[in-house]
């Protein structure tokens, strides 16, 4: 995410790796909370919908600490994106291997590490990435394609960066999927195409150069 955020403006990147943001809202930390319930079917795949919204209505009282009609409509909205997530991976024919998978790996003098929120297994064994997301607005078909954030996931895979080994080191795509629009009735998917590892490499190592740079343009 740091690369998708670095490519849109080097100075706000820079900003805000130097403190020079918010502390998480609810809207954060509402969004970690569906991430975290979401995994839960990895371990537990038959969890029904009522028992996922349960748990969401348990810890309720640990992520909104708003009170009244802000507490009620803001829990009917978190309970609406676990319904489209639910929705979404019903019909998901993909294999879940792992979910909340961490990886890291070196790229020039640079590091790059991250967590991905789940990787599945396509019918032809190959590995397909999904990145889900609480935010209310989907990116373009064309943005999810060049996604950097995607890129690098994909590329994780192939350059066998996980402490738990994969099987193998091919890779099918990734996807992105949106919960968050409040208009939408379903999910909102985003896929992107099989990484070109050489170019997105390449790309990622002058990312990681302007990083470290002593200027920054807005």
């Amino acid at each position: 995410s740091s690369l998708e955020s670095f490519s849109e403006c080097g100075l706000k990147w820079m900003l805000e790796q130097s403190g020079g943001k918010d502390a998480d809202s609810t809207a954060q930390v509402l969004g970690t909370a569906i991430h975290v319930i979401a995994a839960q079917l990895n371990q537990q795949p038959d969890l029904t919908l009522d028992q996922l919204e349960s748990k969401l209505k348990g810890a309720w009282s640990l992520i909104d600490m708003n009170k009244g009609w802000i507490k009620d409509y803001e829990y009917r909205r978190a309970a609406q994106m676990l319904q489209k997530f639910y929705g979404w991976n019903i019909n998901n024919q993909n294999t879940l291997v792992s979910v909340e998978e961490r990886f890291e790996f070196n790229l020039g003098n640079a590091i790059v590490s991250g967590s991905i929120d789940r990787i599945e297994l396509t019918s032809d064994n190959k590995y397909y990435i999904v990145d889900l997301k609480t935010g209310a607005t989907a990116i373009s078909y064309e943005n999810a394609r060049e996604n950097k954030q995607l890129q690098t996931y994909q590329l994780a895979v192939v350059n066998d960066s996980f402490k738990n080994k994969l099987s193998h080191q091919e890779v099918a795509g990734a996807e992105l999927i949106f919960i968050g629009d409040a208009k939408a009735k379903d999910a909102a998917s985003r896929p992107q195409e099989k990484v070109d590892a050489d170019a997105v490499t390449k790309e990622l190592i002058n990312i990681s150069q302007a990083m470290s740079d002593k200027t920054f343009v807005a």
